[in-house]
């Protein structure tokens, strides 16, 4: 696989309506509400984001402009802040400064076009010739860039005019310059900082469970979301990582795990370097699946996300006092974490029973000491259980019955409720209920 190292990022807008993100033109795309979506790592080369400036370049490109001119689809102020803080992000990434916020480094397609970034007189040399002309004069291209700027500059074809002005009643051309001072104000706040570090003394811990069994650390970190560390993640999954401090990538080395749904596109915790994380890579795989941020030298994840993208199952307390995850799934459909898959039940006194003929599906207890018995007609056995607090683990030797949320299997004492934490009323001990 090869990769480009970034020289420069240019901003586009799609002319399209907000909602557009078709991977292979640009690198991300940003949509009418802000969604960020992270088509390509940066580290991939795109051919077709700004003509004859593709090597060793970035696309990012908002969704608008499509339809009637500052009509139908202008851009948002959520868009145009949200690709400055991804500008910011990439930069200090790079290692750049604010001092390297540029016309150099970051400019609009407008800008490029123009070829704003040479000499006037190249741009000159550039404007009402051919692009073979152009290229025979030592030139990237031929001047397609809009009619007139503000400042004399030499007029193009206007064959592009992407961010050229932010809204309609800007003066045209400063579209570029407002942008890159977005951008270096998003930096010079320490906000994007290489170094930044946080005492997790100071955050509010959320224990993770797996399987039933308390297992990692989690905090809420300022975004009010429940992080963890993707080596402890990966670890607890038997997950290989392959870290890429070159390119700062991550890939996650897994045989027969599920494909990732390529969901997630919420930004992460503002003021951090992020990293791409991808699994199983291979060099026709250009897209991670998320994002990570380091935090003291650490890779730390969104658990919610990483769950969710991997097709783990996932109960959240609602003030977050505990993250319940469950087994790894495969590419089959069954579970990468042994013969047994776990899930987590809550039990309901008979109050709580709903009408269903006890004949259907009927759990007789053997046993107190974590033996269960077979439930009709014997498709489904438990083999184990563990009581935590006010829940139960249970391993179920078909992974089948995980995928029914809110299945719910009967005793003449009580209900269990299999998938969803949304039920509320449990007893303290499994034994009794089912005696």
């Amino acid at each position: 696989m090869s990769y480009q190292e970034v020289k420069k990022i240019y901003l586009h807008w799609s002319a399209t309506s907000y909602n557009w993100s078709k991977p292979g033109s640009y690198h991300t795309v940003v949509l009418g509400d802000g969604t960020i979506k992270r088509l390509t790592a940066y580290d991939q080369y795109l051919s077709k984001h700004t003509l004859s400036r593709n090597s060793n370049a970035v696309g990012i490109c908002i969704a608008c402009m499509g339809g009637k001119i500052w009509v139908d689809y202008p851009p948002t102020p959520i868009q145009i802040e949200n690709m400055c803080k991804e500008v910011a992000n990439l930069a200090s990434q790079l290692g750049w400064s604010q001092d390297d916020i540029t016309i150099k480094k970051v400019m609009t397609h407008a800008e490029a076009a123009a070829l704003r970034d040479f000499r006037k007189s190249d741009a000159e040399k550039a404007s009402g010739v051919s692009l073979k002309t152009a290229l025979h004069r030592g030139l990237p291209h031929e001047n397609y860039g809009p009619m007139r700027w503000h400042d004399g500059w030499p007029g193009g074809t206007a064959l592009r005019w992407d961010l050229w002005q932010l809204q309609e009643s800007d003066i045209g051309g400063t579209g570029g310059a407002t942008l890159r001072d977005m951008v270096k104000s998003y930096m010079a706040g320490g906000r994007f900082s290489r170094s930044t570090r946080i005492s997790v003394d100071d955050l509010r811990a959320c224990p993770l469970h797996i399987n039933g069994r308390k297992s990692l650390e989690a905090y809420i970190f300022t975004d009010d979301s429940c992080y963890a560390k993707l080596a402890d993640l990966a670890k607890a999954y038997k997950i290989e990582i392959e870290w890429n401090k070159t390119n700062r990538y991550v890939n996650l080395v897994k045989s027969n795990i599920r494909e990732p749904k390529f969901s997630t596109d919420s930004l992460l915790l503002k003021g951090y370097p992020i990293v791409d994380i991808f699994i199983n890579r291979s060099p026709h795989s250009s897209q991670p699946f998320m994002q990570g941020i380091i935090v003291n030298n650490s890779t730390w994840v969104k658990v919610d996300e990483f769950a969710n993208e991997l097709s783990i199952i996932i109960d959240v307390a609602g003030d977050f006092s505990s993250v319940r995850l469950g087994n790894l799934t495969a590419a089959d459909g069954g579970s990468l974490s042994g013969t047994n898959v776990s899930t987590m039940i809550w039990v309901k006194q008979k109050t709580s029973l709903r009408a269903q003929p006890l004949s259907e599906r009927k759990v007789v207890a053997k046993g107190l000491q974590k033996q269960m018995a077979t439930i009709v007609p014997g498709k489904y056995i438990i083999r184990d259980y563990q009581e935590e607090g006010d829940y139960f683990w249970v391993k179920w030797c078909d992974p089948r019955i995980l995928e029914r949320d809110g299945d719910y299997i009967h005793s003449d004492r009580a209900e269990i409720v299999v998938g969803s934490g949304r039920e509320s009323s449990v007893v303290k001990s499994l034994a009794p209920a089912l005696s």
